[in-house]
């Protein structure tokens, strides 16, 4: 399994007065970033809920991939907010559920200081089935050129 794969996508728009609870994070299918391919299908989505379960604590969306960068650069990793889990929605893809932002997160993606999302997530180097998910970045250089903004 690896984690160093970065996949970003179109979060939704983020509605700051009752900041989104819920947010769009990965497709269904085959996708390709400039971080390489990957594979999200239902078996993706049940692999992480049980990874998400045994975990048994919120995820955390954190500023830049500093909760990856931390022990590395001596820097601090606050959250941006934190999520409860995902959800599998049939011909969509996977959603990030029942989100809290933090009001600095707030601040900052209402005056456009951050626009994109990016998830961590482990897959499975043979198969290229994502499996794991580790945490979700606001990022301003997201993987996946092309996709709206938050």
């Amino acid at each position: 399994m690896q984690m160093d794969g970065f996949l970003t996508l179109k979060g939704g728009n983020v509605e700051l007065v009752g900041a989104p609870e819920t947010i769009f994070v990965l497709p269904i299918g085959h996708v390709v970033s400039s971080k390489g391919e990957f594979d999200v299908d239902e078996e993706s989505y049940k692999a992480m809920k049980a990874q998400i379960a045994k975990r048994g604590v919120d995820l955390v969306v954190d500023y830049e991939h500093q909760t990856l960068n931390k022990a590395t650069n001596g820097q601090p990793a606050p959250a941006a907010g934190w999520f409860k889990g995902l959800e599998w929605r049939e011909g969509q893809g996977l959603f990030m559920v029942q989100i809290e932002w933090t009001e600095r997160a707030r601040a900052m993606i209402a005056s456009g200081e951050y626009r994109y999302l990016s998830p961590v997530f482990g897959f499975d180097s043979q198969t290229g089935a994502v499996t794991y998910i580790h945490s979700v970045a606001l990022t301003n250089d997201p993987a996946l050129i092309g996709l709206a903004d938050l």
